[in-house]
Order: structure tokens, then C-alpha cells, then sequence
């Protein structure tokens, strides 16, 4: 497959390219700034860049954005993340492109923003969870899901839509790896495990639409999870699966049972294996 991939240069976009590229054509899209030669210029909030490059496209992994870690302004938030998410799916559906795969995220439950008011109401946290947003990028990355899911519903798209938790990259390794930082829920997916999310999601047959969580079988703390998780919460919520964590003392709060189904891909990548993983040192 021809597969252009909108952020294809930033800091995920970097793995899912590699991911995506032992099997299929890639194209890299993005931003003048990160462009390289061999390289398309792509603008989000430029439809008319979109449909050039999506011409001849067979598949549209869409990253492009802003990212969490970046603070901008609100209205700038919300008007790439979410209008430059529907310029791409429009400008998909234009193309004829058989399948999008779309890069939500885990924020768009809201349970990341650390609310007295909004926390898990359940361990491990799965996709029937309840969604409510407050934050411009959670309410972003929660309206393209939207969005998207129309483009499905109105047959003009084939759309797989991927929520993953932090993502760890050799950038910000270190810092997510701090004893003395800051874990909350201690969600996360090692980059390159990451990539092959995506590339799941472009070959599985049958894929749905999801939202589907993308994390890792363990957690950012290198404590028991329910332990951290009554500290980070104040207390545990009424609905706890304990086999689950007696099995299992450091699993994940959230649960990947349905991209298992789904995708056929499974996370590899552990806590302890992050640091070798993604730079090679011990």
C-alpha cells in the first residue's frame, strides 16, 4: 500500500514511519520545518495541500497536531487538532483513500487531567469507560474522534482511531523514567510498540473503528499499582478487578483486551526494557 502519513516527522511520527515502511510504501507529510528532501509539505488547515498529497494514497496515518506537551494557545488547539483532523478526513474521502488510521489519544477520557471531580470509575479502565473532557487538548483530540466516527457512519471512510497513553521516545525517556516524577495513573507505550499499533490497524481486515487503548502491560512506577494508584487518587474506585492485580501486582490501569481482538498486536515493550529499547543503554 501507498501510505502517507500526516506528522510523519515528529516525535511518534519518526517510529510509526519506521513501523509502517518494512511493509508498506511510505510517504512522509508534514510541516515545512521538519521537512526533508523526498519529503511533502502538508499544512492541516490547508485542505488543498491535503488533497495533493493524499492523491494516489491507498491509506492516511493522521499524527499531525498539537501535541499535549506543547502549550499553545486554546483556540490554536482546538483548530488543528480538530478542523485539521477533518480537512484530512475530507480531503481523504475526496481521494478515494480506502482507510484512515487516526492518532486520538488516551486524554480524550479526560482521566489524565487530574480532575477532584472525574476520576476512574473503574480498574482497569477500558474503552466502555465514560468520556468527559475539559482541557482544549483532551476536548480536541474527544471532537475528532467525533468527527471521524461521522465519516464512518456516513460510509465515506474506513477510519481506525488509536488512543494511546503517554508515549515514551527517546526525547523524553529520562523524564518519564524520574522516581521523583510526576505518574498520576502511570499509563504508558513505549514508542516502537507504538508504531506497531499503527501498522496493525493499517493491515488488520476487519478492524472496527475502536477508539482503541494503546498502552503497555505494566506501569511508569515502579511500585505496586494499586498502591501508587490510591495515593495518586486519594482512594481506589469501588470497582477494582483484584484477581487481576493480585496476578499481576505492577499491570496496567488500563486494559488492551479489545486492540488484542481487534488488531491482533499485544505490547512488548516493559518498563525495565524502555531505556534499552529506545537508546541502547544499559
Amino acid at each position: 500500500m501507498r501510505v502517507v502519513v500526516t506528522g510523519g516527522a515528529g516525535r511518534l511520527g519518526r517510529y510509526v514511519c519506521s513501523a509502517v515502511m518494512r511493509r508498506h510504501e511510505v510517504i512522509v507529510a508534514d510541516r515545512p520545518a521538519t521537512i526533508d528532501d523526498g519529503r511533502v509539505v502538508v499544512d492541516v488547515l490547508d485542505p488543498e495541500s491535503l488533497r495533493r498529497a493524499f492523491e494516489g494514497a491507498d491509506a492516511v496515518i493522521h499524527l499531525a497536531g498539537v501535541d499535549y506537551d506543547f502549550h499553545t494557545r486554546a483556540e490554536d488547539t482546538i483548530r488543528v487538532n480538530a478542523l485539521g483532523t477533518w480537512n484530512v478526513l475530507e480531503a481523504s474521502a475526496e481521494a478515494g483513500v480506502r482507510r484512515v488510521v487516526m492518532c486520538s489519544s488516551v486524554a480524550a477520557m479526560g482521566l489524565h487531567e487530574m480532575r477532584d471531580n472525574w476520576k476512574p470509575l473503574f480498574l482497569p479502565i477500558s474503552e466502555e469507560h465514560a468520556v468527559s473532557p475539559v482541557e482544549p487538548y483532551s476536548v480536541s483530540k474527544a471532537a475528532a474522534e467525533t468527527m471521524a466516527r461521522s465519516f464512518v457512519d456516513g460510509n465515506s471512510l474506513d477510519v481506525v482511531c488509536l488512543r494511546p497513553c503517554t508515549v515514551v521516545t527517546a526525547d523524553n525517556l529520562e523524564t518519564l523514567l524520574d522516581p521523583d516524577g510526576e505518574i498520576f495513573l502511570g499509563e504508558y507505550i513505549c514508542a516502537t510498540d507504538c508504531g506497531e499499533a499503527f501498522l496493525a490497524a493499517l493491515d488488520a481486515a476487519s478492524p472496527g473503528f475502536g477508539p482503541y487503548l494503546v498502552a503497555a502491560d505494566d506501569t511508569l512506577s515502579p511500585r505496586d499499582t494499586l498502591e501508587f494508584l490510591s495515593e495518586s487518587l486519594g482512594e481506589l474506585p469501588a470497582t477494582v478487578d483484584a484477581e487481576r492485580y493480585r496476578a499481576d501486582p505492577r499491570a496496567s490501569a488500563f486494559d488492551t483486551t479489545a486492540i488484542r481482538q481487534a488488531l491482533n498486536w499485544a505490547p512488548r515493550i516493559t518498563r525495565a526494557e524502555l531505556r534499552t529499547t529506545l537508546i541502547g543503554g544499559a
